[in-house]
């Protein structure tokens, strides 16, 4: 469980081990109805804590871990590219698609070894 879920916890643990109402019965409201109302504010709050903890579970059960969450980027990172030089873009094209420069772009085609065949170089488009 991670630190939020503990906090949750833990107040929601300290709710019910109070188990008080102060000053319903100031109110003149008779005990045994105070000693409901008490039992089923209590059995909520319960309730309440075990929804949060099964919700905390459940959430941390579908996180990522590191090495998964860097697999996906990677597959991502390829697909996309793969995309991109299957339309038909050159590299220059497909950065300013992406929003990096071309050197990174180029830098990481070369360090993965992506074929890029569609190139126009030394042709730098006019601006319309």
């Amino acid at each position: 469980m991670d630190d939020l879920g503990q906090r949750m916890f833990d107040h929601i643990g300290g709710l019910i081990e109070s188990e008080t109402c102060d000053g319903i019965n100031a109110q003149g409201v008779h005990s045994s109805e105070v000693q409901s109302h008490q039992a089923k504010f209590i059995d909520g709050l319960r309730s309440a804590r075990l929804s949060a903890v099964r919700f905390v579970q459940k959430e941390a059960s579908r996180l990522e871990t590191w090495g998964e969450m860097t697999t996906r980027h990677a597959i991502e990172r390829a697909e996309a590219l793969t995309a991109l030089r299957e339309a038909g873009l050159t590299q220059t094209q497909a950065a300013e698609k992406l929003g990096i420069p071309l050197g990174h772009l180029n830098s990481y085609i070369i360090r993965h070894r992506i074929p890029w065949t569609e190139s126009q170089q030394g042709k730098k488009q006019k601006a319309e």
